[in-house]
């Protein structure tokens, strides 16, 4: 029993071993429809969602836009979708989708059967194995999809917040501001994204006193055979850039490891007193890394080279891990025999669940996220910032870690 009680360490798979446990020892033996847990689905305010069976599985799609994390949703939906499928044919295969897209395919490959003493009465530890979601959805009917996401909008309120060392007349140097931001699904596989920055206290930049133009963009998203995905962003960027950026990313490793081709065109561009200040398309960036999520610890790892906007290259190592909802991480890069490093952490904002969508829904942003960096006065390793939609998807829907997060036997692995 000590592998079942580490696999249990989290307390979201502790909360989904329980509520398996009681549906599937209860021994329900009249088969459920598919529709039961479409309404089960519905209920809960997913949208895109579907149940359908192929041949002995039964496949069910879902987009989570009630929780704010992307952990909580994948675990309730699976609850759920297990509960109301027959004990003598348990086979799912749960597919999270985002924006229209299907981001990965997570299937029970196997259901052991374990005996608790303290419980006395079996235990059902589904374990899962990562497909290719495009193999899967080939089979499915989207005419099917119930609730659809496409053209319904978030306005999305984020907290916007600078701090530098400053003199010592003044310690430190603030800026704090509001990013409301209307998100809207277009297409499948397409968002755009239009936000405003309204100043609430600026000790930095002289032109942040009056609201202007934020981050602003279109952004597609496609998805390939043999796990390749590709996305696009065009538009207006965090740190005053505008531009293009394209990235393919190919999963392989069962889903372990992720290999990154990135690609950027863009030029600064600024808002001053409602004049539109740019320079013309000047800097070329790109990198190619290779992501690794090591399942023991629930790491991640990255290492890449880039080339940055300034046209300085070099090596750069990330990693970051969850804890709970908080997310931990750091960074280094070496440039041209000039080390730095830093720290960032994104911080959970209430509250943990929103209402379901209608057409349009006001919420809060899913976190706030803060930075650190070692040495601040140098122009070496600046980043051409990825849009929001496209760095949500990348760390979010990494198909090893959404395993790791709903298999239960985890722990023994």
């Amino acid at each position: 029993m000590k592998a079942l009680c580490s696999a249990f360490s989290y307390s979201c798979a502790g909360t989904l071993w329980l509520l398996l446990s009681a549906g599937l020892a209860a021994g329900q033996s009249s088969p459920l429809l598919e529709q039961k847990i479409i309404e089960k689905l519905l209920n809960a305010g997913y949208e895109n969602v579907t149940a359908q069976k192929v041949g002995s599985a039964t496949i069910v799609t879902f987009e989570n836009v009630v929780f704010r994390s992307s952990v909580r949703g994948l675990q309730t939906a699976f609850a759920r979708s297990l509960l109301n499928l027959s004990p003598t044919n348990p086979q799912l295969c749960l597919v999270p989708i985002r924006y229209g897209i299907p981001m990965a395919s997570l299937e029970t490959h196997e259901i052991e059967v374990v005996r608790s003493k303290k419980h006395h009465r079996q235990i059902f530890l589904p374990h899962l194995q990562v497909g290719d979601p495009e193999q899967t959805v080939h089979f499915l009917d989207k005419t099917a999809f119930s609730n659809p996401s496409k053209t319904k909008s978030d306005l999305i309120i984020h907290p916007d917040f600078h701090a530098v060392l400053g003199n010592y007349d003044d310690p430190v140097a603030m800026q704090i501001n509001l990013l409301p931001e209307l998100r809207i699904a277009v297409f499948d596989g397409g968002v755009a994204s239009f936000s405003l920055i309204v100043p609430l206290y600026n000790e930095l930049e002289s032109f942040a006193n009056v609201p202007r133009l934020g981050p602003t963009q279109i952004t597609v998203i496609r998805r390939f055979p043999f796990m390749t995905w590709f996305y696009f962003s065009a538009g207006y960027f965090y740190g005053d850039q505008y531009g293009v950026q394209g990235l393919v990313r190919h999963y392989f490793g069962r889903g372990k490891f992720a290999l990154d081709g990135r690609i950027g065109y863009s030029g600064y561009a600024v808002m001053d007193h409602g004049q539109f200040l740019y320079e013309p398309l000047n800097a070329l960036t790109g990198s190619l890394s290779l992501t690794y999520f090591w399942r023991p610890s629930r790491l991640f790892l990255c290492l890449g080279f880039h080339r940055f906007l300034k046209g300085d290259q070099g090596w750069r190592f990330d990693t970051f891990r969850y804890f709970g909802d908080l997310r931990l991480g750091f960074w280094a890069h070496s440039i041209e025999g000039e080390w730095n490093g830093g720290v960032r952490v994104a911080v959970p904002l209430p509250p943990s669940r929103y209402r379901s969508r209608n057409v349009f829904r006001m919420r809060p942003a899913e976190r706030f996220s803060l930075a650190y960096q070692g040495k601040r006065e140098t122009w070496r390793g600046e980043l051409l910032q990825m849009s929001e939609v496209m760095e949500e998807l990348l760390i979010d829907y990494f198909p090893a870690y959404l395993q790791s997060t709903v298999d239960l036997s985890a722990g023994k692995q």
